[in-house]
């Protein structure tokens, strides 16, 4: 008896990629010109510097340097940038054009499962992804940063693919990709595995139920060649991910919290957990307008895509549920919320549009508006990081230029190691640093983390060289930040 198709009754699916490949790909091309004419390099933030000096460290080891220091974070992002600085020779510039054509890739990829599902409406799914994927605010935040994120949820858009594909047609090839790609993204970012495990379940226990365990053996083997960066590089400490703190103190109690004692301070938020995951639906930062989608979706969801629909359904419970217990709220980790949010808003976008189809300026003002209230959107979310760095690098290189001497700070080290590596720059986060010398420089920013940090081994670090040295104050840079020299009392 022949499988049933997932996919519906279609039992010959034509889905034309080429015209959505060539629109992804002038998009991502597009977006980075725009980071270089802004001098947006993508660096900003303490995680962005920490992936810019592994990758460096890799690229190095390739040309016969040193083995790479410790990396806590998963590494499948600093070697695409490593490898891709061979051909580039700016590492920032290498790991941002990764991100920005992550992000159509997954555009790409969400496109093609909407093809699978619904091939009926190809146009208006190409519509659907370019006004609302590559044009999401917040996805676009994230592919111009230097930052694992937008490549992680590649893989994972990527894989569910052909994990649905494999379901389909029961061919081996989806199986072994399947299992390499969602592999790939949890070597690319750790959370992404809670939702990898769902389309790899899927697709793992279809292949054991029909016994074709040549495909699972050959799945397996991709898998292993996935990790194996990872294996290779962090051999000395491959499992310290896992005593990483939002995993040992996860709980279901989080979901209502909204205040968290953590190993970084004191964190208050304005809602509780359970209310921030519910952000991804409601926030037009991330898709506009979803709720207005997904009330029309689910009044008119149709036979075919109801399997569509619990897939994507489960990815929403299982990985919101997972963050809602986390002791720490931030945008970032609703990313991978947006696949499947994407998915169950098509069938009401496409209703919609099939009610003013006959009304074509309705419609056409409808879809400028979407576009314009994106890009406005995208300007409002991606100002912060464009201004904090620039602010990093005028701080560092102003330090660096004007100020000698050994540099004390805490917030800061990524930013004066990477504008200004001769520097020696020492961090005042733990104890054990060593003492400062005469007319050393301290750079801090106190108005910004003082009340997080009030019961931490910093804020007795800062206090005991207050103690010690007078604090003489050189420059006062912008955002509270300022350089301050030491002279031993």
């Amino acid at each position: 008896m022949p499988q049933k198709s997932i996919f519906g009754n279609k039992t010959k699916l034509k889905i034309k990629a080429s015209s959505l490949f060539f629109i992804t790909g002038i998009f991502s091309v597009l977006l980075f010109i725009v980071c270089r004419i802004g001098d947006f390099n993508g660096l900003y933030g303490q995680d962005a510097y920490e992936y810019a000096r592994y990758a460096e460290e890799i690229n190095q080891f390739f040309k016969g340097g040193e083995f790479p220091k410790p990396f806590f974070w998963p590494i499948i992002f600093p070697l695409c940038g490593a490898i891709l600085k061979f051909f580039i020779g700016d590492i920032a510039v290498s790991l941002q054009l990764v991100s920005v054509f992550s992000l159509g890739g997954t555009a790409f990829f969400l496109s093609k499962i909407l093809n699978a599902f619904f091939p009926e409406k190809q146009k208006k799914s190409r519509w659907f992804i370019l006004i609302f994927i590559c044009f999401s605010p917040y996805l676009i935040r994230s592919s111009v940063q230097v930052l694992a994120d937008s490549l992680g949820l590649f893989f994972l858009v990527c894989g569910s693919y052909h994990s649905l594909l494999y379901l389909n047609s029961r061919k081996g090839k989806d199986l072994w990709l399947t299992l390499f790609l969602l592999c790939m993204s949890c070597m690319t970012r750790y959370g992404n595995a809670v939702v990898a495990v769902i389309p790899l379940g899927m697709a793992g226990y279809s292949a054991i139920k029909d016994k074709r365990f040549q495909h699972i053996l050959f799945a397996c083997t991709a898998g292993v060649l996935a990790v194996l960066p990872h294996l290779i590089l962090q051999h000395k400490g491959n499992t310290s991910f896992l005593s990483h703190p939002w995993l040992t103190t996860w709980s279901p109690a989080n979901l209502f919290s909204r205040e968290f004692s953590t190993p970084d301070g004191i964190l208050s938020f304005d809602v509780p957990n359970i209310v921030y995951v519910g952000k991804a639906i409601l926030h037009p930062g991330f898709i506009f307008p979803a709720l207005l989608f997904l009330i029309t979706s689910f009044s008119i969801v149709g036979e075919a895509s109801k399997f569509l629909r619990n897939f994507c359904i489960s990815w929403i419970a299982v990985y919101g549920f997972f963050l809602a217990g986390i002791p720490y709220q931030n945008t970032r980790y609703l990313i991978p919320l947006i696949p499947p949010i994407a998915i169950l808003c098509f069938p009401g976008f496409s209703f919609l549009t099939d009610k003013f189809s006959d009304r074509k300026r309705y419609l056409i003002a409808g879809i400028s508006i979407a576009i314009l209230t994106n890009l406005t959107l995208s300007v409002l979310a991606s100002k912060k990081s464009y201004f904090l760095n620039r602010e990093e690098k005028l701080i560092a290189n102003g330090v660096c230029r004007n100020f000698p001497g050994s540099v004390y700070t805490v917030g800061f080290e990524g930013s004066m190691k990477y504008y200004c590596p001769e520097r020696k720059v020492i961090s005042i986060w733990k104890r054990g640093f060593e003492n400062p010398q005469n007319r050393d420089l301290i750079l801090l920013n106190e108005a910004r983390w003082g009340d997080q940090w009030r019961l931490l081994e910093v804020a007795e670090n800062i206090a005991g060289l207050k103690e010690k040295y007078s604090w003489v104050l050189l420059e006062d840079f912008p955002d509270n930040w300022k350089l301050y020299q030491l002279e031993v009392k």
